[in-house]
C-alpha cells in the first residue's frame, strides 16, 4: 500500500472497517465508520450528556429549562412549585402554605398554623417559641412558680369538698331516719357548744384516745391543742365516711 497510515478502523469490535473518512463521536471521542457513527448505532455510553431535549410543563405547556446534569423530573417539579402560572399550580401554592410568620422581615410560610399561646400570633417553625420571636406577653400570661402550688391545692380542696357534700347529701336522702337518730343521740337536750364538745370526745374515744377531755370553761387551753383535736376529729370523720361510703341503704 502506498499510504499505509491513511484512514482509521471503526471502533466497533464487530466491524473494524478501514475508513478513509472516519467519523469521530463528539460524546465518547471514538472513531467510527459511516454505519456506526450515530449514538444508537454504536450504543454510545455518553449520549445522555448530549441529550438537549427541553421538557415541557404538563400544566401550562411551557418549556422548562434544565441545568447541566439535572434531570427533567426535578426541573419540572420545581417549575410547578414556583413558576408555573396555571390555576391548578397557583391554587395549590396559595392554599397549602398560607400560614405566614408574624415576625418582622420573615417571609416563611408553613403548612399548619403555629400560634403562640401568649400573644396568639402565628409563626413559622424557626420562630415558634416565645424566646425566638421575643414574645412581650410571655411574662404577663405565664403563671409564677409560687402561685401554681397554691392554686392546685385550692382547686383540689374545692373539688374534694364538693364531692364530700354531694355524697353526704345522697346518703342523707337515702337514710334520713338514721341521720336524725344519730344527731339526736349526740345532741339530746344539750346546747350547741356542749353537743360539739361531746362529739369531739366521742370521735377521740373511737380512735383510741378516750382519756382526753376538753372542759368548756377552761380558757387557758393552747391553740395548738385545739387544732390537734379538731384535726383528729376531722380525720375520724373521714375514716367513718370512707368506711361507710360503699354501703347501700334502702329507704
Amino acid at each position: 500500500m502506498e499510504f499505509p497510515n491513511l484512514g482509521e478502523q471503526c471502533s466497533v469490535s464487530s466491524c473494524k472497517q478501514l475508513d478513509f473518512l472516519p467519523f469521530k463521536c463528539d460524546a465518547c471521542r471514538n472513531v467510527f465508520c459511516k454505519q456506526h457513527f450515530l449514538y444508537a448505532a454504536h450504543s454510545c455510553k455518553e449520549a445522555a450528556l448530549k441529550d438537549n431535549l427541553v421538557p415541557v410543563c404538563p400544566l401550562c405547556n411551557e418549556p422548562v429549562p434544565c441545568r447541566k446534569g439535572e434531570t427533567a423530573d426535578v426541573a419540572v417539579s420545581q417549575h410547578i412549585d414556583e413558576d408555573c402560572k396555571d390555576e391548578r399550580a397557583t391554587g395549590k401554592r396559595n392554599t397549602v402554605y398560607s400560614n405566614k410568620c408574624s415576625l418582622r422581615h420573615c417571609k416563611n410560610k408553613e403548612l399548619i398554623p403555629l400560634v403562640c399561646k401568649f400573644c396568639e400570633r402565628n409563626f413559622c417553625l424557626k420562630h415558634r417559641h416565645p424566646t425566638d420571636h421575643k414574645c412581650d406577653k410571655e411574662q404577663v400570661g405565664q403563671p409564677t412558680a409560687q402561685s401554681l402550688p397554691s392554686k392546685n391545692a385550692a382547686a383540689a380542696a374545692l373539688e374534694r369538698i364538693s364531692k364530700l357534700n354531694a355524697v353526704s347529701n345522697s346518703n342523707q336522702s337515702h337514710k334520713p331516719s338514721h341521720t336524725e337518730n344519730q344527731a339526736f343521740t349526740v345532741q339530746g337536750n344539750l346546747s350547741e357548744e356542749e353537743a360539739l364538745q361531746k362529739a369531739l370526745e366521742m370521735s377521740l374515744a373511737d380512735a383510741g384516745r378516750t382519756n382526753i377531755s376538753i372542759p368548756l370553761q377552761n380558757t387557758s387551753i393552747l391553740q395548738e391543742e385545739e387544732d390537734r383535736l379538731l384535726a383528729a376529729a376531722i380525720s375520724e370523720s373521714e375514716r367513718e365516711y370512707n368506711k361507710n361510703k360503699n354501703k347501700c341503704y334502702l329507704s
